[in-house]
Formats: structure tokens, sequence, C-alpha cells
């Protein structure tokens, strides 16, 4: 186990109901991978976010995301972030 690929240390907040920010730290990261790295996930719309990071080694990437939910019992954080709240 010469190189850690999940973070070591993660330390994120919800600044908004649509907006969580977090910063990672990588112990023994490859020399091409980012160290240390910031990641932020908007939620602009019902079922649909934007999580984009960047770190130290100047890799990012941004994604899309679109999710749904199947079968009964809903999610009350989610179900109030979709209305607005």
């Amino acid at each position: 186990f010469d190189e850690a690929v999940e973070p070591i240390v993660t330390v994120g907040k919800r600044l908004t109901p649509r907006l969580y920010v977090e910063t990672l730290y990588h112990h023994n990261a490859p020399p091409e991978t980012n160290e240390k790295e910031v990641r932020a996930r908007y939620r602009f719309a019902p079922k649909w976010s934007l999580e984009t990071s960047y770190g130290d080694a100047g890799q990012g990437l941004v994604e899309l995301y679109w999710t749904t939910r199947f079968g009964g019992g809903g999610d009350a954080e989610n179900d109030a972030i979709d209305a607005g709240n």
C-alpha cells in the first residue's frame, strides 16, 4: 500500500440548501494526482446537480448528475431542497 487512492481527510460544509463545499487531503498521492483538492456540489434543479473539483496538481473535473428515487418513502432533506426550502 504505497499510494493512498481514497482521501485521508475530508472536511465539508453545506453553505446553502443547494451548495455543498468540501476540501480533501490525499496522503502519499501519486505524483500526477492532487494531494489537496477542493470540491463543490450545486443542486440547480430538482434531480439535477453539478459537481466540480480542482487540486494542487492541476487535476480537475466537472460532472453533471441526474438522480431519481425508486420505491416508497422519500428523503426529507432532498424533498425540501427540491421544494426550494
